[in-house]
């Protein structure tokens, strides 16, 4: 299991199970509660409330406790000396198993996002905090990745636009939680970026305004534009009616949303990716679609469409299950995600089946 799917299940845990719980969605700001008028349930970040998720997260799954708290130890254990998570080189800081799988250095920008996401979603903490230490050693690296044209990183990977998005995922949310007047001014710069990326009427994928799209990257960048509003930078609000024409356009009468057409599978590598992974096993682009449209203001009131979304993602749930090929931390965190944005029943199921799974596996 590579660097970047430990974050990934990291992240699923110290942000997806918590905020879960409806008692501790925190409220949107009141500058930044609608989306071309449209009102949205819950703020992106979902920092806790001065009570804590924790509180009651161990009234109901009393080992979610220890086991996000690992979890973060964990990935503070796993900071390089400069601030960043190193993909390819993280058994240096800590001595762990090489078996179990190294990461690749063009991901160290869009990974040592993630892990500021995670850690930021923790709420802020005092000054000498370790969470507060490591975001702030993090996002220094991050800022000094940043090109004039605002791109974090350097794009030698085809597939630079996941780092880049999520990079600047974790860079608003840091700002938002240290204060610091540089994380926010890269961020800014990063969010630039990114909305110079989109194509002309429509989303992203891959390449800079190449007229190519896909629902994947489209929801990272989604991710990412939404936390640098909540961070108080301007992003303007004609972006998201293309991202909400699209998803609408992938998303089938029976609630499947696909990859770059209506109805189509997540993407596997080339080789024997799909068979270890069979991308039939989950619903990542329904789960993906479902967070953004529900995270964008839209119900199922709005669109019954959503509602069978809802179905296909409850009638998949998280199985800790190495050998079936059925662990997909991505489908998992955007599942769980939508779940807490859409509300309803089916999220306390799911957040059951959730907590065993990644119990089971830590």
């Amino acid at each position: 299991m590579n660097p970047e799917t430990r974050c990934v299940l990291a992240l699923a845990f110290a942000t997806a199970v918590p905020s879960l719980l409806p008692a501790q969605v925190a409220e949107a700001p009141a500058a930044a509660t609608a989306v071309d008028d449209a009102p949205r349930p819950a703020a992106l970040l979902a920092f806790p409330k001065d009570t804590g998720p924790r509180d009651a997260a161990v009234k109901t799954h009393p080992e979610v406790v220890p086991t996000v708290e690992a979890s973060l130890r964990w990935l503070l254990a796993h900071q390089g000396p400069d601030g960043r998570w190193d993909a390819d080189a993280f058994h240096k800081e800590v001595d762990t198993d090489p078996r179990l799988g190294k990461g690749r250095a063009t991901h160290d920008v869009g990974l040592t996002g993630m892990v500021l996401f995670a850690l930021a979603r923790e709420g802020k903490a005092a000054k000498g905090d370790a969470r507060r230490t490591a975001l702030e050693k993090g996002a220094r690296w991050l800022c000094e990745q940043k090109g004039e044209n605002g791109l974090l990183g350097t794009p030698t990977a085809v597939d630079h636009a996941y780092d880049h998005a999520i990079a600047t995922l974790g860079l608003c949310s840091a700002a938002l939680v240290t204060d610091d007047a540089d994380t926010l001014a890269a961020a800014k710069a990063a969010v630039a970026h990114l909305l110079a990326r989109r194509n002309p009427y429509a989303v992203w994928r891959y390449g800079m305004r190449d007229n190519d799209n896909d629902s994947s990257v489209t929801t990272w960048a989604t991710l990412a534009l939404l936390a640098g509003r909540e961070a108080g930078i301007d992003v303007d609000p004609a972006v998201w009616r293309p991202v909400r024409i699209w998803f609408q356009a992938v998303t089938t009468a029976e609630g499947q949303a696909g990859y770059t057409r209506a109805g189509e599978r997540s993407s596997r590598r080339a080789g024997d990716h799909a068979v270890q992974f069979p991308p039939e096993h989950g619903e990542a682009m329904t789960a993906a679609a479902l967070l953004v449209r529900s995270a964008l203001g839209e119900t199922t009131a709005d669109d019954g469409v959503l509602g069978k979304s809802i179905a296909l993602l409850a009638d998949k749930p998280p199985k800790w299950d190495p050998s079936g090929g059925c662990i997909d931390t991505c489908y998992w965190f955007f599942a769980s995600e939508a779940f807490r944005h859409a509300g309803g029943d089916a999220r306390t199921p799911w957040c059951r089946e959730l907590v065993a799974a990644l119990v089971k596996g830590q």
